[in-house]
């Protein structure tokens, strides 16, 4: 089957395919949630997901903390369209880093979220998934093609210095469950088509998974997003006010719907448009997430992460996979 061009690639939008045969998903209670941590590959993927659930959870007198993995630095054309750099030059993509960085801010600072209760943690885009399979050990960090940097650039990481190795990815992800102790955790998919987004969510996954295992009372919620499948969420020109789940993962999948109330629903449109390198670079990908609703995959309470039997040790990037089966540490 032809693949539908992602907008990520395309200012143009998709052609919208029919949405039958889906009922009314089932809501998303939101009521004794008192911590919830929001982890997102890149600026802005955050806001994109969970703008609602974040203010929601704000406004019932709840914590929320986000973290971002990657500072979004692996864009190609980001220094030459938003810095004029050419060449573009490692300093001018960790320069790119930064900006995303305080659009981040902004746009969290708008929905009710306090600056010290976002941390970033300076890991390189497009390096998520090769941390995960390939570059686990310190001592063989991965070298990001972008910021040409082996270790974090960046002075207000979470772990300042930190080596691209996913080892280390992975502790401080357990450092930040364990001290924040969150009784919810929304976080991307693993299934997402996006490599950073599904790696992100298989090391939240493990991360999870090991705080379990040296604490069996620990039960946190684990919600997963989707932000890049084929042509969702259909741009333009569907007339589509509602987010539903994409064709190609309807089935395996528990989704769940947060309805948003009007206000919220304005707030984050506004605070989508708090990202103007995004803006710029996608067209209109970022603002299509504004809509009535929000959904996530209800995920289960203890994760488990089963072998890929693969020589390779190579991961089953099918989204029609069971979406709890995930291939463990290489």
């Amino acid at each position: 089957m032809k693949k539908s061009l992602h907008p990520l690639f395309s200012k143009f939008p998709a052609p919208a395919v029919p949405l039958q045969g889906v009922g009314p998903l089932p809501p998303l209670s939101l009521e004794g949630v008192q911590r919830a941590l929001i982890i997102a590959p890149h600026p802005d993927d955050e806001t994109l997901a969970a703008g609602g659930l974040m203010e929601s959870v704000l406004s019932q007198g709840g914590q929320v903390k986000v973290v971002l993995v990657t500072n979004g630095d692996g864009q190609p054309m980001a220094p030459l369209m938003l810095k004029a750099s050419v060449p573009p030059t490692p300093a001018a993509f960790v320069s790119v880093g930064v900006q995303r960085q305080n659009e981040t801010l902004t746009a969290l600072t708008r929905l009710g979220i306090l600056s010290e209760d976002v941390i970033f943690l300076g890991y390189p885009d497009r390096g998520i998934e090769p941390l995960w399979l390939k570059h686990w050990d310190e001592a063989d960090p991965y070298l990001a093609p972008f910021t040409i940097t082996t270790h974090s650039p960046y002075p207000n990481a979470f772990h300042p210095d930190a080596p691209h190795a996913g080892k280390t990815l992975l502790i401080d992800l357990e450092v930040i469950l364990d001290d924040y102790r969150p009784d919810l955790i929304v976080f991307p998919s693993p299934s997402d088509e996006h490599k950073d987004h599904s790696a992100t969510g298989k090391f939240v996954c493990k991360a999870i998974e090991q705080i379990q295992a040296s604490d069996p009372s620990y039960h946190p919620r684990p919600l997963a997003y989707l932000v890049h499948c084929g042509a969702y969420p259909r741009t333009v020109g569907t007339g589509q006010s509602t987010f539903l789940p994409p064709l190609e993962m309807r089935e395996g999948f528990t989704w769940i719907n947060l309805g948003l109330t009007p206000r919220q629903k304005q707030d984050k449109a506004e605070a989508i448009q708090d990202y103007p390198s995004q803006n710029l670079m996608l067209g209109p990908f970022l603002s299509s997430f504004a809509r009535d609703n929000e959904i996530f995959i209800e995920m289960p309470a203890r994760p488990v992460m089963v072998e890929d039997k693969k020589a390779t040790g190579r991961l089953n990037s099918s989204r029609r996979a069971d979406p709890l089966v995930i291939a463990t540490i290489p």
